[in-house]
């Protein structure tokens, strides 16, 4: 699974982090996932999480449980691994940083080889931009990526 959007990071609660999606037009208001919700889902049919929005990673940090949050309601309801980030990231270096992750998963590579062979291309980008660690730096992988089940 794979979203590409807003996210609200709440470190002082960490259960109403939230994901922001667009508004049904026959609604008012945006569609939010809080992260209290996600962990009463079952997602462990997922192999990966992709959250290409700003700052999903970090949470207030909780005695003997790391961060809280959108990343760890994903792993509290199944997901074995989660690619985050740790601040807010540019739109068009999210893009290639994931594009490029997800054609080295693709071509074979395990999950943190190719997100590190993805942050190195960003890295050497011709792009100023690009090449600066804001730009590829937030990426992290969080749990451990399985591998498909032939």
């Amino acid at each position: 699974m794979e979203f590409a959007g807003h996210a609200i990071a709440n470190r002082e609660e960490p259960s109403f982090s939230r994901l922001v999606f667009s508004p049904d037009p026959a609604a008012a208001g945006s569609a939010l996932l809080f992260a209290r919700d996600l962990r009463q889902m079952r997602l462990d049919h997922l192999r990966l999480v992709v959250l290409s929005a700003c700052a999903t990673a970090p949470g207030s940090r909780t005695r003997g449980a790391g961060f809280a949050g959108i990343t760890q309601a994903f792993l509290e309801a199944g997901t074995p691994a989660v690619v985050a980030t740790l601040w807010r990231i540019d739109d068009a270096a999210a893009r290639r940083v994931v594009l490029e992750f997800h054609r080295r998963l693709l071509a074979g590579e395990d999950g943190a080889s190719a997100l590190r062979s993805a942050q190195l291309a960003l890295l050497h980008d011709r792009a100023d931009l690009l090449r600066q660690p804001p730009g590829w730096a937030a990426f992290e992988l969080i749990g451990a990526l399985q591998e498909p089940e032939n």
